[in-house]
């Protein structure tokens, strides 16, 4: 089900007032990444490549000698 006008003019009532009030506070996009750390812009902002990236031993690594079938099972 989809949701009717009403709610879909709720929604957007309620974001604007959240964007009129983040604005008027000044909030950062730091301090919005802090308070929504799994948004979109929160991972943007706090997550890194070398946070998540794989080095040493950790990364995958395969000779050009193995084979498909060996190398997924791993």
């Amino acid at each position: 089900m989809e949701p009717v006008t009403s709610t879909g003019i709720q929604i957007l009532f309620g974001d604007t007032v959240a964007i009129a009030l983040m604005k008027a506070r000044k909030v950062s996009k730091t301090e919005y990444a802090m308070n929504h750390p799994a948004g979109k812009i929160g991972k943007q902002l706090m997550l890194h490549v070398s946070d998540i990236m794989a080095t040493g031993n950790g990364i995958p690594a395969v000779n050009a000698s193995d084979k498909v079938v060996d190398v997924l099972l791993e």
